[in-house]
């Protein structure tokens, strides 16, 4: 008798041999899907967030010039952003004065996003502004480069980038005296 629970134990042995090495690559594959996964997930949320924020600029673009809702500022930008005009700081109150004041000097305002970039919390823009100038009705075309920083989906840093001398030729006025 004992003869023969070894060899049912033999043969339960035997077949585990043959499934062992099948549970064990199925286990491997299940793994490495998970992980891949896991990465798949990583890079959908990345471009998810990456079109997020391009939404985003494309909303205050359309809201500030187009439609001249300033509480969209306090929506798209957080409250300590840091504000870079052609090499100049400047606060989220000075940035809020500004575009009102450009709503205010020009007419028929159309601002077009020419490209925008986003990858991680970076999105970078060429922007065109025209505009008819109040003042003599001379018109301006204006391009310029603006790379905005995100986190918690609200800008922190933003950098613009456009030629001062080149507004001034346009709409025909004297520039301010440099120092």
């Amino acid at each position: 008798m004992t003869t023969g629970i070894k060899e049912i134990k033999m043969k339960n042995i035997s077949c585990y041999s043959k499934i062992l090495p099948h549970a064990v690559g199925m286990l491997v594959l299940l793994a490495v899907m998970a992980c891949d996964s896991v990465s798949v997930n990583k890079e959908a949320d990345a471009i998810s967030n990456d079109a997020q924020n391009k939404a985003t600029m494309h909303r205050f673009i359309e809201e500030i010039y187009h439609k001249e809702n300033m509480d969209v500022f306090d929506e798209v930008f957080a409250e300590n952003c840091v504000i870079h005009i052609n090499e100049k700081t400047a606060s989220l109150e000075t940035a809020k004065r500004q575009t009102r004041m450009i709503n205010g000097m020009y007419r028929d305002i159309k601002v077009t996003i020419d490209d925008i970039i986003a990858e991680g919390d970076l999105v970078a823009m060429r922007v065109t502004f025209k505009g008819i100038f109040r003042r003599n009705g001379n018109e301006m075309t204006l391009p310029s480069i603006t790379f905005c920083r995100f986190k918690d989906e609200k800008v922190i840093e933003i950098w613009r980038a456009f030629d001062n001398a080149y507004i001034f030729k346009q709409l025909g006025i004297e520039p301010p005296p440099t120092n």
